[in-house]
């Protein structure tokens, strides 16, 4: 029995610790408004789909101040501010259709803000939320209330919820370009084919410059000339055979 009463006390401890951190970062008025303690807390619930979006309940009519023309009820996600608002007040959208994360305002000007708990916090607004939208004489919006109460947001214009930052795309991969194939050197050629292949590019080069006449001509004057030669030295032959025979130690 003692052991089913301590995990029972176990786990309401457990659950009391988890929902302390759970809205650690969360402020809630009498009506359960919420409020986050910073912006970036505020749109990552309105992301999730797990805040509640801020509700009025005081009634007052629309109040034009000074430079104000005429006024228009519409839903936020309708509100179109200028780049010049955009930039004065430093938001990073100008896009309603997310909602709005702003800042709770105190009383001002015979008008309410949020209640004491919210104010300081961001809060979550629909934008499905009705507005009092201004406009000067010239026709641009200066400045947006709840249309239900005319109270004020944190500025004149309340704070856009930003839309998902897309992801980047991935490099495409880088395709290597293939390997030159290595260029491979003939095999020297030996000497001896080298110099038969010079003689014989020479031969070739001769008959070409004398052509077929002139390689029988060059021939026969070879020939010619080996012959003489043969002759030259068969006479010198027959002559000392003559001269050792009639002299004093020939024969007879």
């Amino acid at each position: 029995m003692s052991n089913q009463k301590y995990f029972a006390a176990s786990t309401l401890l457990v659950s009391l610790l988890a929902a302390d951190f759970a809205f650690a970062g969360m402020a809630t008025d009498e009506h359960g408004n919420v409020g986050y303690d910073t912006a970036a807390e505020c749109d990552a619930a309105v992301a999730s789909g797990t805040t509640k979006f801020y509700k009025s309940f005081t009634h007052k009519p629309a109040l034009l101040r000074a430079g104000e023309a005429r006024f228009q009820v519409m839903s936020l996600k309708d509100l179109a501010i200028s780049q010049d608002i955009v930039r004065s007040l430093n938001y990073s959208s100008r896009d309603y259709t997310r909602g709005a994360c702003d800042i709770g305002a105190a009383r001002k000007g015979g008008r309410d803000g949020v209640a004491k708990p919210l104010q300081g916090k961001y809060v979550p607004y629909s934008p499905d939320m009705p507005i009092n939208v201004y406009f000067n004489p010239k026709g641009t919006p200066v400045r947006a209330t709840m249309q239900q109460c005319d109270n004020w947001f944190g500025a004149a214009m309340p704070r856009p919820i930003p839309g998902t930052p897309v992801a980047e795309k991935a490099a495409p991969e880088t395709i290597a370009a293939p390997a030159a194939t290595p260029t491979v050197e003939p095999p020297a050629v030996p000497a001896p084919v080298q110099t038969g292949a010079l003689a014989a590019h020479g031969a070739i080069g001769l008959a070409k410059l004398l052509g077929v006449g002139g390689l029988i001509a060059a021939g026969a004057l070879v020939i010619n000339n080996n012959s003489d030669r043969r002759n030259h030295y068969l006479g010198q032959r027959r002559w000392c055979d003559s001269s050792f025979g009639t002299g004093p130690l020939g024969g007879g």
